[in-house]
């Protein structure tokens, strides 16, 4: 009785929506059917299952019309009353929420119902069930980081799905490939309770972004907006970005694992979303910027960044470049989605670099690029194309000074220099940039390895690309000078000469023990776009000692306060012009580099003794005699000792006034 009365109502309901409907079956999620009204005045029926709660989506598109076929769609609950009702002259859409749980009809015909006929297609998208696709059409499950690519006949929907756990972030894309009648992505996403988290369309694409709030398997229904005109079809690739998944790409796309420094290539569709990732720990520093190679309708780079807990951490685009630089917060798996943003154009596409710059991790250079370890003095050339970064590292202990510049060589579009410094725990310790060069001056507050960012700065122009040099002013450190260049050793000798192009530095060291006067001063010998001469004296410790610049020369002149190298850093001064250069004399009071004794001192009954300019760490012996005509070999060692991170090493020793003299000889081997 009960199947029999299920029966009746079912008839009872065929008969209040037609007098000439026919049943066509079932309808499964996902699935494509055909049908056909007619003759005149005929109607179909289908049936699907739901609970309470589903989100469903039907929707029918007119393939072949007589009579002006206007389809039209009802629903009815299963209660047999109408829940919604929709026509439109080629694809009437019903989207609403189950109210009840049980079977559901759809009956489709033509709005006037009279003389009109014609065939159509009908799919059903569902919440809650697994969906099955019809041959020829595309949908299903979705990959993360995969790139789908997929038709859409008018009034089909596309029908896919994907798995998520609480608190992930999921970035959804449908940009469109091809068009007629004004095709626009529409793409809505369904959360595991129905509930619609999400609906957007644009001309070129549609996107959903946002951060689950409950597991399960959410819905993802792609559709032409009848805003701008039913009839519209297309092609369309679709991308899935989703935080806590393995990244899987598509053949002839771009995606994946990025390492720290290289520097890649991508090709961007209109409509694409390209999916990266990146492991950091917490307080790590990262850094990532996509540059525009090539661009048609207004490409904008646009780069955002997820965490391993799916927030979004940063989210940048401009003209030229798009870059996000945070510190991490948590360690883990971090998400980077490039796409182009469609507040410029939602038919950008065209090619792009990336490049990631993180601190704690060792730097790989992707062939024809720059950056990797700095050596103290030396100056290195690079080429930065618009957008790039380039990735340099130096180690340094706590309390060194550390000074990096670079300067502009050649530029287009307002090329301007920006130079970055972060600390081993992933702090930004100095950020600079200029027409001309940038530079960062800063004294360690911890040891370590120290990470240096180049790229263009987009205050001026996000276009600009140039070469560079790039020079590391470190003290306790050797300095080691590129051919062509100058600074390092100082040898005794009065004078020195030096020729500084646009945003170079020079450094150049020299060994004193306390007390002993230093006279350090740069004069200007030949001078381009206001050269103007600053010298700056930096000693064993890292402090900045003393710093001059003037219209024609420099100069520092003090007595040492404690023993060591010293760091003298010879550049031209922005305060006149970023761009001056030209030659310069320097002259000192004497100075030279290397190792050697210093006078003994005497205070009461003690001489104090010492030495500088040893390698930090290694063993120094003081030998002693009353003779100094004595053979070495016979000289009396006294103390065995290492010398300190700066390089010194000092001795009490008793001091007896009754001796006419003696001898103090410091060896290391």
């Amino acid at each position: 009785m009960k199947y029999l009365s299920g029966l009746l109502c079912t008839l009872l309901l065929l008969t209040l929506s037609t007098n000439t409907a026919i049943a066509q079956g079932a309808l499964t999620n996902g699935w494509t059917y055909s049908g056909t009204i007619a003759p005149a005045g005929h109607s179909d029926s289908w049936t699907f299952t739901a609970t309470t709660g589903d989100s469903l989506v039907i929707r029918v598109g007119k393939v072949t019309s007589t009579n002006n076929f206007t389809p039209r769609i009802r629903l009815f609950n299963p209660s047999a009353s109408q829940q919604a009702l929709a026509s439109d002259t080629w694809a009437p859409e019903i989207a609403v929420t189950a109210t009840n749980t049980g079977t559901f009809t759809v009956i489709v015909d033509d709005t006037v119902g009279t003389t009109a006929t014609g065939t159509y297609l009908l799919t059903l998208a569902q919440t809650g069930s697994s969906i099955v696709v019809a041959p020829g059409y595309q949908g299903g499950p979705l990959t993360n980081g995969f790139t789908y690519q997929a038709n859409m006949p008018i009034g089909v929907l596309g029908v896919w799905s994907l798995t998520a756990t609480s608190g992930q972030a999921i970035v959804v894309r449908a940009g469109q490939v091809t068009g007629t009648n004004s095709f626009v992505p529409w793409v809505r996403l369904y959360g595991p309770n129905g509930a619609l988290l999400g609906s957007n369309d644009a001309l070129g694409f549609g996107e959903v972004a946002v951060q689950a709030t409950n597991s399960g398997t959410f819905l993802l229904v792609i559709a032409n907006n009848p805003y701008y005109s039913s009839a519209g079809s297309g092609t369309y690739l679709l991308t899935l970005a989703q935080t806590g998944n393995p990244i899987v790409v598509a053949p002839g796309y771009q995606g994946g694992p990025l390492t720290n420094g290289f520097t890649y290539q991508g090709n961007m569709p209109a409509g694409l979303l390209s999916v990266w990732d990146l492991t950091a720990s917490a307080g790590e520093a990262i850094v990532v910027r996509a540059g525009q190679v090539t661009g048609t309708n207004n490409f904008v780079p646009w780069v955002r960044l997820y965490g391993p807990d799916g927030a979004l951490l940063g989210s940048n685009d401009a003209l030229g470049f798009g870059e996000v630089a945070v510190q991490a917060t948590n360690s883990g798996t971090f998400l980077v989605v490039i796409g182009n943003n469609a507040y410029y154009s939602g038919f950008g596409g065209g090619t792009y670099l990336l490049t990631l710059a993180q601190t704690g991790n060792p730097i790989v250079v992707a062939p024809g690029y720059q950056g990797g370890p700095l050596t103290n003095g030396f100056t290195y050339q690079g080429n930065m194309p618009a957008g790039l970064l380039n990735v340099w590292d130096l180690t340094a202990s706590a309390g060194e000074a550390i000074v990096v510049r670079a300067g502009q060589v050649t530029g287009t579009n307002n090329f301007v220099p920006w130079v970055r410094l972060y600390g081993p725990d992933g702090a930004l310790l100095g950020s600079s940039f200029a027409l001309g060069f940038g530079e960062v001056a800063v004294q360690a507050t911890n040891s370590g390895t120290f990470l240096v960012v180049i790229g263009n700065n987009a205050y001026y122009s996000g276009f600009g690309g140039g070469t560079y040099l790039l020079t590391l002013a470190q003290t306790g450190s050797p300095i080691v000078v590129a051919p062509g260049e100058q600074g390092g050793s100082l040898t005794r000798n009065s004078v020195y000469g030096g020729n500084l192009p646009v945003g170079e530095i020079d450094p150049w060291t020299f060994t004193i023990c306390a007390g002993e006067i230093i006279d350090v001063r740069v004069d200007e010998v030949t001078t381009t776009n206001n050269f103007e001469p600053w010298v700056r004296l930096y000693g064993p410790n890292g402090a900045l000692l003393g710093s001059s610049f003037g219209l024609s020369f420099g100069e520092v002149t003090l007595r040492a306060t404690n023993s060591g190298a010293f760091l003298v850093v010879i550049a031209n001064n922005p305060y006149y012009s970023d761009y001056g250069s030209g030659t310069y004399r320097l002259t000192v009071n004497g100075l030279s580099d290397g190792f050697k004794a210093c006078l003994p001192t005497f205070s009461g009954t003690n001489a104090y003794v010492g030495g500088i300019g040893g390698p930090p760490g290694t063993n120094v012996v003081l030998y002693t005699t009353t003779n100094v005509a004595m053979p070495g070999l016979l000289w009396t060692p006294i103390v065995t000792n290492q010398f300190d991170p700066f390089g010194v090493v000092e001795y009490t020793n008793g001091f007896d006034r009754t001796e006419r003299q003696r001898y103090f000889r410091l060896s290391h081997p």
